[in-house]
């Protein structure tokens, strides 16, 4: 049974794409994700094509930005700190480490773009945690994949969301992709992460759609 999204979802996402703290990873982006990232990127029309006739595996994560390097550094040369003001930075850095984790941000979505270039290069299958998608051939299209809620949260415990791209229809070439776009959640929006979520809280959607849109 395919899952069902609400119509609007992608309403409610945050796009991550270009953010320094999304991070590309797998067979797909080599040894330079940087650059994997920029080619996959909507707005510079390049695109990746599979070292290999036989697919490739890109992950996508979201790494915490380090702002802890001056952590320490200000008090060099300064008197020892006092007991009192210790306490209170401690406390501070306590409050700022909890805000953090409130704001941390999930991925819950992708898009993919096939066909841009050239339809010739097309993979016939493509996966996201596991789950195919169902592509059309010969056609230029985006795919819009929400991930379920069980997909979040293996996403969640294993740190990165994986896409794997199949062999091309023409299986003498090697498959390539246009573009990717992610999109998250603050980790607070996702209830069934919190420990005592109980999947009967959960709400019934009626309004569901496909799992990809054409644009």
């Amino acid at each position: 049974t395919k899952p069902c999204f609400p119509l609007t979802i992608f309403e409610k996402l945050v796009n991550v794409s270009t953010m320094d703290e999304l991070k590309f990873g797998g067979d797909g982006a080599s040894d330079e994700p940087d650059v994997i990232k920029r080619k996959l990127s909507i707005s510079n029309g390049e695109f990746i094509i599979s070292p290999g006739v036989s697919g490739c595996t890109l992950t996508v994560t979201l790494r915490e930005s380090a702002n802890n390097e001056q952590d320490g550094k200000s008090d060099k040369g300064k008197a020892s700190p006092s007991l009192e003001s210790t306490a209170l930075r401690t406390i501070k850095k306590n409050d700022d480490a909890a805000a953090a984790c409130h704001k941390k941000l999930v991925i819950v979505a992708v898009r993919v773009l096939l066909g841009s270039t050239t339809t010739d290069y097309l993979p016939k299958s493509i996966n996201v945690m596991g789950r195919p998608i169902t592509l059309a051939q010969g056609v230029k299209r985006w795919y819009d994949i929400p991930l379920t809620d069980e997909e979040i949260m293996i996403g969640v415990r294993s740190d990165f969301v994986s896409l794997s791209i199949g062999p091309a229809f023409d299986s003498s070439n090697n498959p390539l992709v246009d573009a990717v776009e992610v999109y998250a959640l603050p980790r607070d929006d996702m209830h069934f992460l919190h420990p005592n979520y109980s999947s009967a809280n959960a709400d019934a959607t009626s309004s569901c759609n496909d799992e990809s849109s054409q644009r």
